[in-house]
């Protein structure tokens, strides 16, 4: 999981603090998708349960373990960062949110953010998806199925849904 949260192994790993407002997508649709072809396990109660939890964003606590230090930017921040469009950018370099990252968070180079989790009734099956940006056309996007074993959740499988 460290790989896919840092793979760079940059000493930081700064994460938004709420979590992603999910715009529609066929994932519940679709599960054995070329896309989504890792997800196949995951019961359909899992993907309706995500798309409910994800209509509304929620607070990112930092309970990660991780060998890395964990920062948590609140959305005031990350909207300072990220408030001018590709326009402005060009006639003012200084306004690129990534360059802004970076030097408040030097020791970074990427941004994560988190869907909120989708269960199935029985809480012993979960999905969630991650995105990683690490600048304008630098990214991915990924989902995770996991499974509660031994009381323990465990990344049962994971399917990229983009990559820029």
């Amino acid at each position: 999981m460290s790989k896919v949260f840092n793979p760079n192994n940059d000493p930081l790993v700064v994460i938004s603090e709420t979590s992603t407002k999910q715009v529609e997508d066929k994932l519940g649709e679709i599960p054995t998708s070329f896309n989504y072809g890792n997800l196949r396990s995951v019961k359909p109660e899992v993907f309706e349960n995500y798309k409910l939890q994800n209509k509304i964003p929620a607070a990112i606590e930092n309970y990660f373990k991780l060998p890395r230090k964990i920062t948590i930017a609140t959305k005031t921040e990350i909207d300072r960062f990220f408030v001018y469009d590709e326009y402005e950018i060009y006639k003012d370099p200084s306004k690129d949110g990534w360059k802004m990252l970076r030097l408040k968070y030097p020791e970074t180079g990427h941004l994560v953010t988190f869907s909120r989790v989708g269960f199935n009734k029985k809480r012993t099956q979960a999905l969630v998806s991650m995105v990683r940006g690490c600048g304008y056309t630098c990214g991915a996007g990924l989902y995770f199925s996991l499974n509660k074993v031994n009381g323990r959740w465990k990344i049962k499988k994971y399917a990229i849904s983009w990559v820029s």
